[in-house]
């Protein structure tokens, strides 16, 4: 992203170079054609996003699932045991 300060007492000057000051800008210029995503851009791909097993950063290991429910349980037998008659 290309962000640009505008001042408000400009006097029409060139701006400085990134080597005039030291700072080196990412070098990335957006388009306006790049700039926003059009709507229907993944139905009109050319190629599928994923393959038919679909995304591998969902995949969650049987043994996980197996530590979460017993956390949960424990949890739950100690809220059940700490009530108060």
């Amino acid at each position: 992203v290309l962000l640009e300060e505008i001042d408000d007492d400009d006097n029409g000057e060139p701006r400085s170079t990134s080597k005039e000051t030291g700072h080196m800008g990412s070098g990335v210029v957006e388009t306006k054609a790049t700039a926003g995503l059009n709507r229907g851009f993944l139905e009109t791909a050319k190629e599928p996003l994923y393959g038919p097993q679909g995304s591998p950063e969902g995949k969650v290991d049987p043994e996980t699932h197996k530590a979460h429910a017993e956390h949960k349980l424990n949890d739950d037998l100690n809220k059940g045991m700490n009530k108060v008659a």
